[in-house]
This record gives C-alpha cells, structure tokens and sequence, in this order.
C-alpha cells in the first residue's frame, strides 16, 4: 500500500493503532478514509479543523499529545461518513470503546452514570415543585450531563484561565441553537494543546456518547441493578426538561 508508505512511522498513525488495538480491518478502514500519499486528506483536514477551531498542528508530524485528538477525529471521520451498516456490531463497539483509555474505563464511566442517576434521585425525585422535580428518563439523562459537563468545563476553565460561566453559557448556546454535535465540539476545540490526564479523557468519551449516542448509551447505563426500581413518568409535549435537569444537576454538586 504505497499510499500510506511514509505514515506508519508517523506519531498519528502510532497514536491510531493504539486506538484501534489488533483491529486491522478498522484501522485500514481509518486510513483509506483520511489518509493519501502518506498525508491526512486535505478533506479531513478542512473537516477536522472546522470542529476544532483552535487546532494548529494537523499533520502526520504532529506532537505526541496532539496525534492522540488527530487519530481520535480521524475516527470521528470515519463514523460520521460512513454509515453504521458498514461495520459490525463488535466493530460499533470497539469504536466506543478506543474513545476511552480501556474497555475497563467505559465500564467504569457507566457505573459512575448510574451512580449521579441514583444521586438524582434521591435529591430531586420527591421534591415538591414539579420545576426542580425529575420524573422523566429525560430528565435524569440531562441530570447526568449536567453533572458531568460542570466538571469538564470547570476543569478547562481552571486549566486555561477561562471563565466557567462564558464557556458553560457558550456551551449551552451551541446545544440549543446547533444541537448537542456542536456543544461537543466547542468543549474538545477547548482541550487542543492541554495536557489530558486519562480520566479527564474518559470524563470527554463519556460526554461524547452522552450528547451524541444518548438513547443506546442510557440503555446500557440503566441496566445497573442499582436502577432497577426506578419508574419514569412520560414526558408532556409541550415541557422542556433540559435547563431544569441540568440546573439541578449543578445545585447538587453544592449540596
């Protein structure tokens, strides 16, 4: 495969196979996807660029740390172009879990799920105004990305000097007007050039699936026996769940 003859040694295509492990058929699958002459498509560059604004360095000779968000976008490419009828289930799940640091890491990111939903429940089931009140599946999913959203973007504030509440109302604004895609995008262009610990990147993986994947993702969450008795209440047409779920998601973090 002369195409890609110079981009094995490169740091992206290392950062690649780590992702996709012994999985040959997908990381062929990554490459004849974004890959030509040994050098990243001057389509998913434009693409990958366009999701990260503030990316500087798109190459095949990128740092280490920043061939690790190249490959992961490379797969992002790849699953948004691709239709999902072109791999298999196994496959589907390998993708999900290469976004996280091990399959044991996924694990753990639905458990911790679970667990703010359980916490949900317990702070805001049996509340008396039906505004704070979670009863929905609605309702407990925005819980959770709430919960999980003030962590990341408290950490990113902290990390680059940014306003928690510019980027937590620029975050919201994005979900709202250009939908979830877009609020994900903001929050990884934030990343671009810090250094990631793994569990901050599993915290990243876990919303992605959350904003992007959430009904087949809450499936698999609530099969936690720990959820087992609980019941939601159908949803009204004309109610908007998102603003109070979240809003109670970031007063339980004070209480």
């Amino acid at each position: 495969m002369s195409c890609t003859l110079r981009f094995p040694d490169s740091n992206v295509a290392k950062a690649l196979r780590k992702l996709t492990g012994s999985n040959d058929r997908l990381y062929a699958s990554y490459l004849a996807k974004t890959v030509k002459g040994g050098e990243l498509t001057k389509d998913f560059i434009e693409w990958y660029q366009a999701r990260h604004p503030h990316a500087k360095e798109v190459s095949t000779d990128a740092s280490e740390g920043v061939a690790r968000n190249i490959a992961k976008g490379m797969m992002e490419y790849y699953n948004y172009f691709v239709p999902d009828g072109r791999t298999t289930i196994r496959e589907r799940k390998d993708i999900k879990s290469a976004l996280y640091g091990s399959v044991a890491d996924r694990n753990f990111g639905k458990r911790v799920s679970a667990g703010i939903m359980l916490r949900g429940y317990n702070q805001f089931a049996n509340v008396k105004h039906d505004s704070k009140k979670l009863q929905t599946r609605e309702d407990y999913e925005n819980f959770v990305e709430g919960s999980l959203r003030q962590v990341i973007l408290k950490n990113i504030a902290n990390k680059g000097g940014l306003s928690y509440d510019n980027i937590r109302k620029e975050y919201l604004r994005l979900k709202k007007k250009e939908g979830p895609g877009a609020a994900y995008n903001y929050v990884m262009s934030l990343t671009q050039g810090m250094e990631l610990s793994i569990q901050e990147e599993n915290q990243l993986a876990m919303l992605q699936e959350i904003l992007t994947d959430t009904k087949a993702y809450f499936d698999e969450v609530l099969k936690d026996s720990r959820l087992a008795n609980l019941v939601f209440k159908q949803p009204k047409d004309d109610t908007s769940n998102d603003e109070k779920a979240a809003m109670n998601a970031e007063a339980a973090q004070h209480s």
